[in-house]
């Protein structure tokens, strides 16, 4: 029977301790919380971001020229979304008339140049073009910078990009000339931005 009762209260001694160690270890837990923005002053903001990459405006743009002396060029109207090129005339080849035009990204998005979208003019058989060049008949039309075509991927940093560009119409020197005129028109040539 003693032994009985020692094994009782060394059990009642040890339910007691393991009960005390809970309770200790409960005691001696923590939560930790992250406040994330702490009233209308401080809030975490989602900030809204503007996308405006588009043309430099002018009323328009006096074209140059070089070739035979007869080449006609006139002014281009610019507007933010668009260049409108007006009649042209060459004649033999190394004829073209080139357009200075700034592209401008002042919105808060970087962009990149994604791809050319060209539409054949009417009255012209082109060859099929992704880049900066379409050719039709014995007219070439590009979109350069500097004396390069404009590449895809060309990039425009936030609020402060810019890139000039010049937009030509030429006869190739390699071309033939036509012993009847050819007329092209409504043409265009789309650049695809994105956000980079």
């Amino acid at each position: 029977m003693n032994n009985r009762k020692k094994l009782t209260t060394i059990l009642s001694v040890l339910i007691v301790a393991v009960f005390c160690l809970t309770v200790v270890f409960a005691a001696l837990g923590q939560n930790l919380i992250s406040t994330f923005g702490s009233g209308s002053s401080a809030a975490i903001v989602q900030k809204g971001a503007s996308w405006n990459v588009g043309f430099e405006t002018a009323s328009s743009v006096t074209a140059t020229k070089t070739g035979y002396s007869g080449v006609t060029c006139g002014n281009a109207t610019v507007s933010a979304t668009a260049v409108t090129i007006p009649s042209v005339a060459l004649y033999t080849p190394g004829d073209s008339c080139t357009w200075n035009v700034t592209i401008k990204n002042t919105g808060g998005l970087k962009a990149k140049l994604k791809s050319f979208t060209w539409t054949q003019p009417t009255g012209a058989t082109c060859t099929s073009s992704s880049t900066g060049t379409y050719v039709c008949g014995n007219v070439t039309y590009s979109v350069l910078k500097g004396d390069a075509v404009l590449a895809v991927g060309e990039q425009l940093p936030a609020s402060t990009g810019s890139v000039a560009v010049k937009i030509k119409v030429e006869i190739p020197s390699n071309k033939s000339i036509s012993s009847s005129d050819v007329t092209h028109y409504n043409g265009k040539v789309q650049l695809n931005w994105e956000q980079d």
